[in-house]
């Protein structure tokens, strides 16, 4: 660059001198008048500038045209240039190391806001949705960004509730799609004190809600379930207590009233252990020998079986299963023991154990009045009787195929069951192997 220069300065310096000379020269012989010479040299002036102007842009041109991609290009015409291009080539490194950074940060945000079950938007200051994941797309059916947060059609909830984040305050909006339900959580993004947008989370909360419903219908049945019980011994008590009963009717509503009052303890013993069961509240023992529990509960249900005229057997081998004795007991003993009720003279309920590669099997299978088809996806629900009238004769709480259902589950044990009406039953529980 400096020799560039430097001849650009001779040439120019050269021209003038050169030229200056003739004039001078011209002049002391008179051939030149001064108007003359102040005319020539106001020519070599502007020749001059002329001159240095078409040399300074053929200097210039080759940093004006620095391919920022491939700065190190313009050593190869000036090599003074060198601290200015590692200069840039340093930036450039920077600049690339943070989009990359950036760019793995946005993948890493459309992967994570991609795979979310929840719908979330982000807003800006206009109200337009400049963010939008699919599970958003797919809840309030956005087609194509940007578009408004704030639209005519647009279910005025949702629009109150941005509303609401775009002026500072969180915004709240509970709907329904079909058969899920939702909740709308607007929450706005401040920029010194000042609303700048918004961030808008949509939450499936149906699993929420089928739960709360649950719950409701529990609490009523566990209601109806103890009032038939209390009103019973209530009854009995007051009329043996007003001297209305004696002899043997007092005998009589005496053993109404121990008959209920058992009723009752057992229904409120099987709502505490499905508490206990929902909340986790039960330790494991550690592994458990299935097939042990399997006998010892047939063992326990011979004498009724008999007086019912049904067979109990329990085989298999010796498998065994992380869990609770008590719990996988009374698993057992609810399934036997309907296998039982829900049978006929000359029935059976067997009981088998085996270890297969998906784990341990525990089958209880009967040849009672079976289970209608229709009614086969209820039976576990709590409170749920096949047979409303057979069921009150047998006796009972409702809550033995709930109970065993909500075992299986702490077990993390798979339950199935296949029922033909008139032919039997047998549900199958899988349980993890013990490791």
């Amino acid at each position: 660059m400096t020799t560039k220069v430097f001849k650009a300065i001779f040439i120019s310096t050269m021209i003038a001198a050169v030229v200056s000379f003739f004039v001078a020269y011209w002049f002391a012989l008179g051939t030149l008048t001064a108007e003359a010479v102040a005319m020539v040299l106001v020519a070599i002036i502007l020749l001059t500038l002329v001159i240095a102007r078409l040399l300074a842009g053929d200097i210039v041109r080759p940093i004006s045209d620095i391919d920022p991609d491939r700065p190190e290009r313009a050593l190869e015409v000036y090599g003074e240039l060198k601290p200015m291009v590692d200069k840039l080539t340093q930036q450039k490194r920077r600049v690339a190391k943070q989009m990359e950074e950036l760019k793995a940060r946005e993948n890493e945000f459309i992967s994570i806001t991609s795979n979310m079950n929840d719908g979330m938007l982000i807003i800006n200051s206009a109200a337009e949705i400049i963010t939008v994941n699919q599970a958003a797309e797919k809840i309030l059916g956005i087609d194509g960004l940007p578009r408004t947060a704030l639209r005519q059609d647009d279910p005025q909830g949702l629009k109150d509730a941005v509303g609401e984040a775009l002026q500072g305050r969180n915004g709240y909006y509970d709907f329904s799609r079909g058969d899920k339900h939702y909740s709308l959580i607007a929450t706005p993004v401040l920029r010194e004190g000042i609303g700048s947008g918004a961030v808008v989370f949509i939450i499936d909360d149906t699993e929420k809600e089928e739960r709360e419903a649950l719950r409701r219908e529990f609490t009523s049945n566990v209601s109806h379930e103890l009032k038939t019980p209390l009103t019973s011994i209530s009854g009995f008590a007051e009329l043996i207590g007003c001297g209305m009963a004696e002899g043997e009717d007092a005998r009589r509503f005496a053993e109404n009233i121990t008959r209920e009052a058992k009723r009752l303890i057992s229904l409120v013993g099987d709502i505490i252990r499905l508490t206990q069961l929902d909340g986790g509240e039960i330790p494991f023992d550690g592994e458990i020998t299935l097939i042990d529990v399997a006998r010892e509960t047939v063992g326990r249900l011979e004498n009724i079986a008999e007086a019912s005229g049904v067979t109990l057997s329990a085989e298999g081998d010796t498998s065994t299963v992380l869990g609770t004795r008590q719990i996988l007991e009374e698993l057992v003993y609810n399934l036997v023991d309907n296998g039982i009720k829900y049978n006929r003279k000359g029935g059976y309920v067997k009981v088998k154990v085996r270890e297969e590669e998906d784990g341990v099997i525990l089958t209880v299978e009967d040849n009672g009045i079976g289970i209608p088809a229709d009614k086969q996806d209820r039976v576990f629900e709590r409170f749920y009787r096949v047979d409303k009238s057979h069921s009150k004769e047998i006796g009972g709480t409702g809550l033995g195929l709930s109970i065993v259902k909500h075992a299986a589950l702490y077990h993390k044990a798979k339950i199935a069951l296949s029922s033909r009406e008139g032919e039997g039953t047998a549900i199958t529980l899988t349980f993890p192997n013990a490791e």
